[in-house]
């Protein structure tokens, strides 16, 4: 083949991927108040698209669906033809409890039952 038709192809694929990558995935992330849609992730990385990862670094809040699964610092490590590798540089998994304010009683009763 052509060097000119295997360009073609590799790029139809990757936009093939981006496409369907699109459609799927559930996560995504917020910084400076702009969502962006997460291609692929892993527990080191992630991928986003190359044109929306253009000054995205610094502190993001990950979400899958509606729900925050962490906060974590980023920095880009490298790319990958039309998407961009993500590395996490620290990792905060959010709790979704909120947290308690006070302390139990050892001798706190589990259940309480009115006597008979």
């Amino acid at each position: 083949m052509e060097p000119i038709i295997q360009e073609t192809i590799v790029r139809e694929k990757e936009i093939d991927w981006l496409k369907k990558r699109k459609k799927s995935s559930r996560y995504n992330l917020i910084s400076d108040n702009k969502e962006i849609k997460i291609l692929s992730i892993s527990e080191k990385s992630f991928f986003v698209e190359h044109s929306e990862a253009d000054g995205l670094r610094g502190l993001v809040t990950v979400y899958k669906g509606a729900e925050q699964i962490f906060d974590c610092l980023i920095v880009r490590s490298e790319d990958h033809g039309s998407a961009a590798c993500f590395e996490y540089k620290r990792k905060t998994r959010t709790n979704s409890k909120p947290p308690k304010d006070f302390a139990l009683d050892p001798d706190h009763p589990t259940a309480n039952l009115p006597p008979k």
